[in-house]
């Protein structure tokens, strides 16, 4: 997925489980990929007033072979 999109978002949770996903909902297969043209990609330019827990999002896990 587009990191540097502002409609991605990451959070994980007490118990190591990580969600990715499209705040417009847009990415079908999430949290692997976004479409490859997404009409609403909007490039991440600041990020004011968050509270960033860790500096590194979790690995994406592998891809499973039906996408």
């Amino acid at each position: 997925m587009r990191q540097d999109c502002k409609n991605f978002e990451s959070r994980t949770y007490p118990n190591g489980d990580t969600v990715r996903k499209c705040n417009l909902d847009l990415a079908p297969e999430a949290p692997w990929r976004c479409p490859e043209d997404c009409q609403s990609f909007a490039k991440r330019r600041v990020d004011v007033n968050w509270s960033h827990g860790t500096l590194i999002t979790p690995e994406t896990p592998d891809e499973p072979a039906s996408l």
